[in-house]
């Protein structure tokens, strides 16, 4: 692994090593590090930007029957990593799971949605007195769910032409 210096405008080699045997997705910048996600069984991966050295981030086992995480969301916010999974084939129901500083997670369970095509956009980590939510597009607007009130608030409207089904473009 290499570091680039904006202020030396030079590359430098880092010499400490990893050996991933996981498929590393994602790299988020948070906590001082940069975090990848394992998207089969087994530990994430981060890097600690200021110490330069590499460790793991423990991961929830996979759904029985299942060999890769079907991630829709990795992201920061508000000073949370949370990660966005979605297992259902026809449903919208999906865990959010938040990561603390020290590395071990909890569940945040929304409840369930009705079925709807979706992408998740982002989660929001909300402040002193504002409840966390999610950002959807679903077919023709884009739409925030409150997690602890369990409401959901339109954000947008498309018409048809905007896209192919009237939500913005999700890079991923």
């Amino acid at each position: 692994m290499e570091i680039y210096s904006s202020e030396t405008c030079v590359w430098r080699r880092i010499h400490n090593s990893f050996h991933a045997e996981v498929n590393l997705k994602i790299g988020v910048y948070w906590n001082g590090g940069i975090n990848w996600f394992s998207s089969w069984e087994g530990d994430g991966l981060n890097f600690n930007v200021n110490e330069e050295r590499f460790g793991k981030i423990p991961m929830l086992p996979l759904p029985n029957g299942l060999w890769e995480r079907r991630v829709m969301y990795f992201g920061e916010s508000n000073d949370h990593l949370h990660l966005i999974e979605n297992y259902g084939p026809c449903t919208a129901k999906f865990n959010v799971y938040e990561m603390d500083k020290e590395y071990t997670g909890c569940y945040l369970d929304p409840s369930d949605l009705h079925y709807y095509r979706f992408k998740v956009l982002c989660f929001v980590q909300g402040g002193k007195n504002e409840e966390p939510f999610i950002v959807l597009s679903v077919p023709g607007k884009v739409v925030r769910y409150n997690i602890g009130d369990e409401t959901v608030e339109k954000i947008w409207d498309f018409d048809q032409s905007e896209s192919d089904f009237g939500s913005p473009p999700i890079f991923n």
